[in-house]
């Protein structure tokens, strides 16, 4: 009874906490349930007594003989969480879902919790919805962060590259975590010119003006010149005016710009 209560208690707070996890960390884990099985007993029956016991200890002096089993009842707990972080499958990645999924998955927690009329199942309608929606936000493919300095492409393959892997690392662990992956690689670049196809788009990144131009369907150009290529560019003044870009290439082939001040279409 007593492992059970630990398990369905565990059960409920990760239920319960999941949507605010995954929306502030993009990841979750199932293995807090088990873990907490372990933990909370040794928490309950030696840690705490063990605290206790060595407080008042040190009211006589005593403290050398409940010290140690303190710290071997803590490096218990602690190997307790490390396992349970290292395990595979221990952290789960989503990508950040849309805050109109967020809300829907909130909302009917909050129906089934706040209701005790039979009605309050119907809380599944909006759940449902929400995760629906969380499978269906679209993601970008292709960031750039405001001051030019880091560009990353998914490419067909899936994978995620950026044109450094030395240059903007917290912005780019940021991107990683908003996409739900883990894993980075450096993008294929001639010289200053780098350059990938994605959704049948030929994209070119491109840091020295002089680099020659091949054709392409998108150019980021990260140089101190101006674009001369129109509306299919983006320079480092766009980044500057507007801020960091995700671009998103939709499925009939239109490109779909967000970004820190507006949301532009060509």
């Amino acid at each position: 009874m007593y492992f059970g209560g630990v398990a369905f208690t565990s059960l409920i707070a990760t239920m319960a906490t999941m949507p605010f996890t995954i929306m502030t960390f993009n990841q979750f884990t199932l293995m807090s349930i088990f873990a907490n099985m372990l933990a909370v007993p040794l928490t309950a029956f030696f840690v705490m007594p063990s605290a206790l016991l060595t407080l008042l200890s040190m009211l006589f002096g005593l403290e050398d003989y409940t010290l140690p089993l303190l710290g071997s009842s803590i490096e218990i707990l602690q190997h307790i969480a490390q396992y349970a972080s290292t395990v595979p499958g221990s952290q789960i990645l989503v990508p950040s879902p849309s805050p109109l999924s967020f809300y829907f998955i909130v909302f009917g927690g909050l129906w089934f919790c706040l209701w005790s009329q039979s009605w309050r199942y119907f809380c599944v309608v909006p759940v449902l919805l929400g995760a629906v929606l969380l499978v269906l936000t679209p993601q970008p493919h292709i960031l750039i962060d405001g001051q030019g300095k880091l560009v990353a492409i998914r490419g067909d393959d899936g994978h995620i590259y950026v044109t450094s892997k030395r240059r903007g690392k917290f912005q780019r662990e940021m991107w990683l975590r908003s996409l739900g992956e883990s894993t980075v690689n450096l993008m294929p670049c001639q010289g200053s010119l780098c350059e990938m196809t994605v959704q049948g788009k030929i994209i070119q990144v491109m840091t020295n003006v002089e680099i020659h131009q091949h054709a392409h369907d998108l150019l980021i150009n990260l140089s101190d010149h101006p674009c001369s290529s129109g509306k299919n560019c983006i320079s480092r003044e766009d980044l500057i005016r507007d801020g960091a870009h995700a671009v998103y290439i939709n499925e009939d082939g239109t490109t779909s710009i967000r970004t820190d001040s507006t949301v532009n279409r060509f």
